[in-house]
């Protein structure tokens, strides 16, 4: 098996849709246009997307799914990297994520847990941190300084 990872394209947006839908994550806000997207192709399917939203400083890392036939073999964390790698490219220089069960895999990949009275009022005034994400959602911060350039798509 063969996976490729890619910046999304608005090409992709039903299939990407589709997956986040089947995953019960939120489509309400998702661009046509997946600015800051990437996707795992196999076989010439999409298999997995990550993004990272740009809310101006800060970054909102979001809609990390991998079909569950494809998951254990690393391609949530090649995801993470190049979406997170593309934000740090862009400038960004901290990056949030909200989640309910995603906590060993952010912490894994370089996020550390804050309180959610800390965030930004980019991330505060988002769809996702007002009504798309649950108010048990925890939120969890990586700085670029924390990442290094390793972390970097072809840094």
């Amino acid at each position: 098996m063969t996976v490729s990872i890619r910046p999304a394209s608005d090409t992709d947006y039903l299939e990407v849709k589709r997956l986040l839908e089947f995953e019960n994550l939120p489509v309400e806000d998702l661009s046509s246009a997946l600015r800051g997207f990437f996707v795992a192709c196999s076989a010439g399917q999409v298999i997995g997307v990550a993004g990272v939203d740009s809310l101006g400083q800060v970054g909102l890392f979001r809609s990390l799914v991998v079909k569950a036939e494809f998951r254990n073999r690393g391609i949530a964390s090649q995801l993470t990297k190049a979406a997170v790698g593309s934000a740090w490219q862009s400038g960004l220089k901290e990056i949030y994520s909200l989640t309910v069960d995603a906590m060993e895999f952010l912490e894994k990949e370089g996020f550390e847990e804050v309180p959610r009275e800390q965030a930004p009022r980019e991330v505060l005034e988002s769809a996702q941190f007002r009504s798309l994400c649950s108010q048990s959602a925890r939120l969890f911060l990586l700085e670029a300084s924390a990442s290094g350039p390793a972390s970097g798509c072809g840094a």
